[in-house]
């Protein structure tokens, strides 16, 4: 929405400026237009980060060089000297955050593990057919280890020059008489989703139920009707079940003290 703004500037300032229309109070001065021009190439990232992760190809492996690839964008725009000082601000408080991300990741060996069973790199030439201009695509190009007669699975794995293949998972499907051990193991981490649900959906989802005119929902409360509404599609809750909870008298949030402080 916000690229479709700033590229149809010339109609929107036409609009917002005929008095016929009583749009004027929506006029955006010259800086706002700035503001929203360096929005739309700094929030691109995220954009291509979600698309990414709504494909059904995306898996728990892309998390990582996905997450670089964000920081390397977002260290590279933040110096860039033609931005404003609030997008610069925007955007160191984006990489502390994702500092923050990184540490938890490092919490977690199936990240790492997934990372290193599919051997993501960064392509050397762009893709030959494109579906879309995303800037993680060029996280698709997937690395292949050639076989060896080292009787150690991993160290063979490790040692061996790489090729680029389409499908790892093909790959090590392929491999198992080679890595029998290993290729178990790969097939049960590189099949765990990057994310538990699908993100666009789920971005499209949140859209509708906090809408202009509800947005005062709190996080718990956006949580549960989320999950109420995916239940109820899957099935797993009746309208019967709705209908007999929505008579139910309303439950007091009692606050919890801890003991220990």
């Amino acid at each position: 929405m916000l690229k479709f703004t700033v590229e149809y500037r010339a109609a929107i300032d036409e609009l917002t400026a005929n008095c016929k229309f009583s749009l004027r109070k929506f006029e955006l001065s010259k800086e706002e237009w700035i503001i929203a021009a360096q929005l739309t190439k700094v929030l691109k990232v995220f954009k291509d980060a979600t698309l990414l992760f709504s494909r059904s190809t995306s898996n728990i492996a892309k998390v990582l060089p996905a997450m670089d690839k964000i920081s390397t964008v977002l260290s590279i725009n933040s110096e860039e000297s033609d931005y404003l000082p609030a997008i610069k601000s925007a955007l160191a408080i984006g990489l502390r955050l994702l500092t923050k991300y990184y540490e938890l990741v490092d919490m977690s060996d199936v990240y790492c593990i997934a990372t290193n069973l599919e051997e993501i790199g960064m392509a050397s030439q762009p893709l030959k057919n494109p579906v879309i201009d995303n800037i993680f695509d060029d996280l698709l190009d997937l690395t292949e280890p050639t076989t060896g007669s080292v009787s150690d699975e991993l160290k063979t794995y490790l040692a061996e020059d790489c090729e680029k293949v389409v499908n790892v998972i093909a790959w090590w499907k392929k491999k198992q008489a080679v890595y029998p051990c290993l290729a178990h193991m790969a097939l049960d981490y590189l099949n765990i989703p990057a994310t538990s649900i699908d993100v666009e959906p789920a971005f499209s989802q949140g859209q509708i139920l906090l809408s202009h005119i509800c947005n005062w929902l709190s996080s718990e409360s956006t949580c549960s009707l989320l999950c109420l509404g995916a239940w109820f599609k899957s099935g797993l809750v009746l309208t019967s079940d709705i209908v007999a909870a929505s008579k139910l008298p309303e439950v007091k949030k009692v606050a919890i003290i801890d003991e220990t402080s």
